[in-house]
């Protein structure tokens, strides 16, 4: 696969494929990339793909950041770490963007690491009214905010850290790989927006 042959040698491991009928999505992580956030809390970078057979998006590769002590993961929004390439034109032109956007993809997944981390000197006061807040703003079900109120009990982290890590912990328990990339989408836009 083309794909698998521009990573290389990079040491990649597939973590998560879904080939639904409207949209594929594969993540890859890179072992090699694995550090502490805090102690016993490693994380690992990677790459997540998706893409749409049927016209709805073209192949998106994004950062992917995902904690190894519950999985819960990450992935670039909008806002950056994301590169977008239609299915048209030159199959070379295609496999050196895709070269181009893991190299980009693997810089700001090391970055938002960092941003990550920095997270947890990030207080807030009212963890709950947070993500209400986030489910408002993300037109998510009432079923959905539960899941994220769950989830935040797992791990009461009273700070950004503990609000996003509940937002994609909830996210694993979406019932399409869909779902729960656009979910972690969210959960990122919130780390950025602090």
């Amino acid at each position: 696969p083309p794909i698998l042959d521009i990573l290389g040698d990079e040491g990649a491991t597939v973590t998560g494929v879904d080939w639904h009928s409207d949209y594929t999505h594969l993540r890859v992580v890179f072992p090699r990339t694995e550090g502490e956030i805090r102690k016993w809390d490693i994380v690992r970078t990677g790459i997540h793909f998706s893409n749409s057979e049927v016209g709805r998006r073209a192949v998106h590769i994004t950062w992917l950041l995902e904690r190894l002590i519950c999985t819960n993961g990450m992935v670039a929004s909008e806002i950056g770490g994301k590169t977008s390439i239609r299915h048209v034109g030159n199959p070379d032109r295609l496999r050196e963007s895709v070269r181009l956007a893991i190299t980009d993809a693997r810089d700001n997944a090391q970055h938002i690491r960092d941003q990550f981390k920095k997270a947890l000197d990030h207080a807030v006061n009212d963890p709950a009214h947070m993500l209400e807040q986030v489910a408002a703003n993300g037109d998510m079900t009432k079923a959905q905010l539960d899941r994220m109120l769950a989830a935040f009990d797992v791990e009461p982290d009273q700070n950004l850290f503990g609000v996003v890590n509940a937002v994609t912990r909830a996210a694993q328990q979406e019932g399409t790989a869909e779902n729960r990339y656009q979910m972690e989408k969210i959960g990122t836009r919130l780390l950025n927006a602090a």
